[in-house]
């Protein structure tokens, strides 16, 4: 196929993309000519589309790993998480997020004009065929009313000529030969439309519907599901911004999982993009062998090509329409001498003679509209117009909304480990907390401070209240029980219940510098004993 982008577009966005190989899923090669009722031409644009597809999987295997990774090593030590923060993550995430935004609604714009675009192609290829439907219109009421006057206003002629008696014998014989020579006036003008008008027109029929079907098909469920992605996304940004607001774990945890599937909304949305662009750029290529396409004849393909780009003469018609203009003048003079007898005719022949020249008039002024119409000068501003708004505007917008959804899916991809970062780090100063309380219930010896809160300071229980204890308690047995022996340190943290009981139970004697946790349930912080 030979080169014939048009003029005044983005030539080189289109040839670029016009460019992309064209395999179809057997993996052999196909012609980049736009054809989309050829299944193997539509399976190279799903093969365009796949390309994004593939990088989309890539990196959801590399989040599969990336999260094993962290799930597999998440216990780390306190120093470790003391030393994390929380706002470089959430601070990043919100710029990300910002300019996400942004480039949406870069996307919003770019999709109401590709749908605007198309809608005025459809309107511009629409008036071409219109003019083409007026253009056989006009040949058939040309034609129409030329069989009337020759069928009826002429053969009523002459067998009124022949039976009229008031004529003389020169009289007759002139008004008949008028009549043969309206006749054959008429005649040849019906043959010149039907030869020179009608047949050229068939060979010119712009067929709009296959173009606005073809828009059509995409359109409507193009623009629907384009609007409905990108309002999910700004939907899940909010919600992902009031995330990284309260903090909470959770909640970024969850705005994590739906980002990846933003993800995948993202990059399968600029799979359909790609393919679009390059069928855009494909038939913007060679715009008249699409139209031409429609007809398997030849003939009829090198009309639409010439008609539309109109190469040339502007009407190709005018030699036969002056033709015809020659012979209804003929004809119409023809009436005027047979008109110049009215005092010999019959009123009645005389209306009809009128009539005629009438009717011979508005088929003059019918020949004038049909060369408007025919003349290829509107036709094709009418299809520079169409072709103006596919592949300028259109592809243009394409585009830009193709570079939006993959500026929006790197964003995605960021933002996720982002999220991801800001959610692992949320929760570090609560698992500092709990290591330090960890570790203040290990044994310290000697530089335990007598002032920390987390122990108290038992005095030594007395004598008496010992001894009192050891008598309730030793009824059965003379035998004191004996006393805990004094401690300088608190006990092991994390002794078994029973086993300090039976240690530092009632019956034994702490001095002043014992201490217990303060965390334990089994204390009571109210009493300077052990609860009993």
């Amino acid at each position: 196929m030979a080169d014939k982008t048009v003029t005044g577009l983005p030539l080189e966005l289109i040839k670029f993309f016009h460019s992309f190989p064209h395999y179809d899923i057997k993996f052999s090669p196909v012609s980049s000519e736009f054809d989309p009722d050829d299944k193997q031409y539509r399976e190279s644009l799903l093969l365009i589309a796949a390309v994004p597809v593939l990088w989309m999987l890539l990196w959801i295997i590399i989040y599969m790993v990336y999260f094993c990774y962290f799930c597999m090593t998440c216990r780390k030590s306190s120093a470790e998480k003391a030393h994390k923060s929380d706002k470089p993550a959430r601070w990043c995430s919100f710029i990300f997020a910002i300019f996400t935004i942004l480039v949406l609604a870069i996307a919003i714009f770019g999709n109401e004009v590709v749908s605007y675009s198309l809608k005025e192609a459809r309107s511009d290829a629409g008036k071409i065929s219109d003019g083409m439907d007026d253009s056989v219109m006009t040949t058939a009421r040309i034609r129409g009313s030329l069989d009337i006057l020759e069928n009826g206003t002429a053969i009523y002629l002459e067998s009124s000529f022949k039976t009229n008696n008031r004529l003389d014998q020169d009289a007759r014989p002139m008004l008949i030969g008028l009549t043969s020579m309206l006749r054959d006036a008429l005649v040849a003008a019906a043959l010149r439309v039907q030869k020179d008008l009608q047949q050229p027109l068939v060979l010119v029929q712009f067929d709009d519907d296959r173009l606005s079907d073809t828009i059509e098909e995409y359109e409507v469920y193009r623009r629907v599901a384009s609007n409905a992605a990108v309002g999910f996304l700004l939907v899940t940004i909010a919600l992902a911004l009031c995330a990284l607001g309260s903090k909470k774990k959770a909640f970024l945890l969850a705005c994590v999982a739906i980002f990846i599937f933003n993800l995948m909304l993202v990059w399968v949305g600029a799979g359909l993009y790609a393919s679009l662009v390059v069928a855009s750029s494909d038939f913007c290529t060679d715009p008249p062998a699409y139209f031409a396409g429609a007809s398997d004849s030849p003939e009829v393909a090198a009309g639409v090509i010439r008609y539309l780009e109109c190469k040339g003469p502007t009407n190709s018609s005018n030699e036969a329409i002056i033709a015809v203009h020659h012979q209804l003048e003929e004809a119409d003079s023809s009436l005027a001498s047979m008109e110049s007898k009215g005092d010999l005719l019959a009123s009645e022949v005389l209306l009809n003679i009128s009539a005629a020249r009438e009717m011979i008039t508005k088929v003059k002024l019918l020949l004038v509209d049909f060369s408007s119409t025919t003349d290829c000068t509107s036709a094709h501003e009418s299809y520079m117009a169409a072709i103006a708004n596919i592949c300028s505007t259109s592809i243009l917008a394409e585009v830009a909304v193709l570079a939006s959804f993959t500026l929006v899916g790197l964003f995605i991809i960021v933002l996720i480990f982002l999220l991801h970062a800001a959610a692992r780090f949320s929760s570090r100063r609560a698992y500092f907390e709990v290591d330090s309380q960890d570790n203040d219930f290990q044994s310290r010896g000697e530089n335990t401070r007598s002032d920390n809160p987390l122990y108290y300071r038992f005095s030594q229980i007395s004598t008496n209240d010992d001894n009192t204890r050891v008598v309730a308690t030793t009824s059965a047995s003379d035998d004191p029980q004996p006393s805990a022996p004094p401690r300088s340190s608190p006990p092991p943290a994390y002794q078994n219940h029973k086993d300090f009981y039976s240690t530092y139970g009632n019956n034994g004697t702490l001095d002043s510098n014992t201490r217990v946790p303060a965390a334990s349930n089994d204390l009571n912080r109210n009493s300077n004993t052990f609860r009993t």
